[in-house]
């Protein structure tokens, strides 16, 4: 899970507050709200779209950044049903020795395109019906922030 929350921070698209719907399928949808300065474009998908059966999905995506991005930081906290249920935090993740070795965000140099797709399984925490929150925030070495983003996901 913490793996997927590190990818769904990195690639959500900068909206600048305008709120989009990152996925949607009968049993789910996922909107988002974003803000920062660290990319020029990011697009994704997710397959499937928060299913609860499905323990593994496919995440396709493209990013361009603004600059080089070196000792990214990242925070995630979770809340399901208003309670909290994950509060995480990671330096340099995306770096070097990081639990998401197959992305090197900062390998990547200012303008430079990164179009990959990533498999996951999520055996350690189950999708169950309700609401959760999430509020992602990737920050450079001095604390500047990259993005941030606050989603919504819908189990149905």
């Amino acid at each position: 899970m913490l793996r997927i929350l590190f990818v769904l921070n990195i690639i959500f698209v900068c909206g600048y507050g305008e709120r989009r719907l990152a996925c949607s399928s009968k049993t789910g949808e996922l909107w988002y709200t974003c803000k920062g300065e660290g990319f020029n474009y990011i697009s994704f998908n997710v397959e499937p779209c928060l299913q609860m059966q499905s323990v593994s999905f496919t995440l396709s995506y493209t990013i361009i950044p603004m600059k080089k991005l070196q000792h990214l930081r990242f925070k995630a906290h979770v809340w399901f049903e208003n309670q909290l249920v994950v509060d995480f935090y990671v330096n340099d993740v995306f770096c070097e020795d990081n639990e998401v070795p197959d992305v090197k965000l900062c390998e990547l140099v200012k303008g430079e395109t990164l179009s990959d797709s990533i498999y996951f399984v999520n055996h350690r925490y189950p999708l169950t019906k309700g609401k959760y929150d999430m509020i992602l925030r990737l920050t450079d070495g001095t604390g500047h922030d990259i993005l941030t983003c606050d989603c919504t996901a819908t189990i149905k």
